[in-house]
């Protein structure tokens, strides 16, 4: 019965997390920067009590990655560069609790890239990063069509 609990627990934890990565693409296609904002703080919340988890790691360096997109979208560099910083510290956790994961290294790669328009420190910081990431998502999983 334990398993049994202990495996519908893990399955409607699952789903919760789908949710906020749903309701965070939701936000991202609307452009809504509040609401994004709000669901990237509730998301490295939930990351930071569970510090082993590594979808709970990922799905808030997901999140902070949407964020960095929609303000860079938005032409607020400095807000997006803060947003991709945060999601890389996210996305480093993931990558070491799972690191044969393709698209933990392909969000950690593109996290990278975010942090770089309008700043050429940053991309002398992180170009090489990033290039590292990908090649290192592509070599797991070569038929993957997000790494490309």
């Amino acid at each position: 019965m334990r398993v049994l609990c202990g495996g519908l627990l893990a399955d409607a934890l699952a789903a919760a997390g789908a949710g906020v990565v749903e309701e965070a693409r939701r936000a991202r296609d609307g452009q809504d920067r509040t609401q994004l904002a709000a669901i990237a703080a509730r998301a490295a919340t939930a990351a930071q009590k569970q510090p082993a988890a590594k979808r709970a790691q990922y799905e808030a360096a997901l999140v902070h990655s949407y964020w960095a997109e929609v303000l860079a979208e938005l032409r607020d560099q400095a807000a997006a560069r803060q947003a991709a910083e945060a999601g890389i510290a996210l996305a480093e956790k993931a990558v070491a609790l799972e690191s044969n994961s393709a698209e933990h290294h392909r969000l950690l790669g593109t996290l990278y890239g975010q942090v770089i328009p309008g700043n050429v420190a940053m991309g002398l910081r992180y170009g090489r990063k990033t290039l590292e990431e990908l090649d290192r998502a592509l070599a797991l999983d070569p038929k993957n069509p997000e790494v490309y």
